[in-house]
């Protein structure tokens, strides 16, 4: 094993490990962080650990950070990456200080920058379409809000590790700490990475799925992997995020011909709604239009002229963290069970929690990413039941707002 990858929850371990496969490397993705990596096959070049610690609280995030990277160093694994959300939500401060306690140098450089994706850092101040990241939508997430714009500020509310900010094209000293550097486009992005290799500063660094596509590059890590595709029939696009950016995708896609279905408050926040007379009406008209129209949409969001789902779980005593558990539990039962039921799809999930929910549902523990098909939107294969199921990952935040219709002229045959 070549390299190990740390991430806070599943897209973007997905949008990451991809990365690599798609230079060739033989990459897996696990999604229990508390597991062994040990045991991990040894032909496996690239291994991405799914901490799942997003929503933890700190403590919890640098324990199981902590442990992976206890094994990695008895591992003698040469390369550790801390994938970062583009958008610096997550427990950043307490998994790099988790990181800093194993790293043999006591250094962890940090790249935030996704220019693919319009994120960039400048002077030390994170952008998100040339918005400071604290005044985009991410300041506003309901779950996991960004205060700050200085990403030396983010980390501190963390750690207590020394925050170097690095100037664009300047060198890190030897101090111990993490390093953050200024990157707005590709070429920056390069240029760093050529920086700490010169240095021989790769063993530990941090970044999102921007900086990891030129460590891939640096590293070297590649080969002659390749996996052959095969699309179905139909299309399904499984909605658990609320972020604005995926809404309009959805309303977009909507325009352009797929049927749009809505679970209201009370389907996505009831267990027991999905093995109810009702759940079971809602099914066989999923199935129905999955069969005949081959484009479907299943949102969780709010549709109009129903109970929004935080007034509905403000009256039935659940918390922020229970609606975000139910909603990826319902969704991912649903998903299952039309699968149960013969249904043949690609299938579109977004949002880590809700992908997380789907693969829990149904009991695999292992993803293989095979391609990026559009810049943050990852097909994998997952082996459901003997059967090989495609499934498409994207972050709530990512794509613009005719990303759905773009795949869908991807993955469906021209006639569907």
């Amino acid at each position: 094993m070549k390299l190990l990858i740390l991430a806070d929850d599943l897209t973007g371990a997905l949008d990451t490990g991809i990365q690599f496969a798609s230079k060739g490397a033989r990459v897996k993705v696990v999604l229990d962080g508390a597991a062994s990596i040990t045991g991990v096959d040894s032909s496996v070049e690239v291994l991405v650990v799914n901490t799942e610690s997003r929503h933890k609280a700190p403590k919890e995030a640098y324990a199981v950070v902590h442990h992976i990277m206890e094994q990695a160093t008895q591992m003698a694994i040469p390369y550790v990456y801390k994938k970062t959300d583009s958008a610096l939500r997550g427990h950043l401060g307490a998994e790099f200080e988790a990181v800093l306690k194993w790293a043999k140098s006591g250094q962890l450089h940090f790249v935030p920058a996704f220019p693919k994706m319009n994120r960039g850092t400048r002077d030390g101040i994170h952008y998100i379409d040339g918005i400071p990241v604290s005044e985009s939508v991410f300041g506003k997430d309901p779950f996991n809000p960004v205060r700050h714009n200085e990403v030396h500020h983010i980390l501190k509310e963390e750690t207590d590790s020394l925050i170097h900010v690095v100037p664009q094209g300047k060198k890190a000293n030897e101090e111990k700490g993490v390093f953050v550097y200024d990157a707005m486009t590709e070429e920056d992005l390069s240029a760093v990475g050529n920086l700490l290799k010169n240095q021989g500063k790769l063993a530990y660094t941090a970044g999102c799925a921007g900086f990891a596509s030129v460590l891939a590059d640096v590293i070297g890590i590649g080969g002659d992997e390749k996996t052959e595709i095969h699309y179905e029939d139909s299309f399904v696009v499984a909605c658990g995020s609320v972020n604005p950016i995926t809404v309009a995708q959805l309303n977009y896609a909507e325009k352009k011909g797929f049927l749009h279905f809505y679970l209201t408050s009370e389907e996505i926040l009831d267990p027991d709604w999905i093995t109810s007379k009702a759940g079971e009406e809602k099914l066989r008209t999923l199935e129905d239009a999955i069969k005949n129209h081959h484009r479907v949409l299943i949102d969780t969001n709010d549709q109009k002229g129903h109970e929004p789902a935080i007034k509905y779980a403000a009256r039935e005593g659940l918390t922020l963290q229970d609606v975000q558990n139910r909603i990826s539990h319902t969704m991912g039962r649903l998903l299952h069970i039309l699968i149960d039921r013969g249904i043949r799809a690609t299938m579109m999930i977004t949002g880590g929690d809700t992908l997380m929910g789907f693969m829990k549902d149904v009991h695999v523990a292992e993803m293989t990413p095979v391609k990026e098909l559009i810049a943050g939107s990852v097909l994998s294969t997952v082996n459901v039941d003997g059967m090989p199921i495609n499934v498409i990952s994207k972050s709530g935040g990512f794509g613009k707002e005719n990303l759905i219709a773009e795949l869908s002229a991807i993955v469906l045959p021209e006639n569907k």
